[in-house]
């Protein structure tokens, strides 16, 4: 997927999967891996942002992530 380069919320999913209907108190856990390519320059930022809706709250969330910078970007 094609991100803009701006500072605004992007969707990394399609509008028809971007969304997913929950239990309540029920323990969710969810992996991801994100590539991110053609971030040139230095001071760049990137978040992690999950939305909720419909009265739904988060009481504990744990991330990890790991970085690595390179000079070639191995093609898949």
């Amino acid at each position: 997927m094609a991100l803009s380069n701006n500072q605004s919320p992007q969707s990394i999913f399609t509008s028809t999967q971007d969304e997913i209907n929950i239990v309540a108190s029920t323990t969710y856990e969810f992996e991801a891996q994100y590539i991110i390519t053609g971030i040139g320059g230095s001071g760049k930022t990137i978040s992690t942002l999950f939305a909720l809706g419909g009265g739904a709250s988060v009481t504990n969330i744990t991330y990890t992530a790991t970085s690595v910078a390179s000079v070639a970007v191995p093609r898949l």
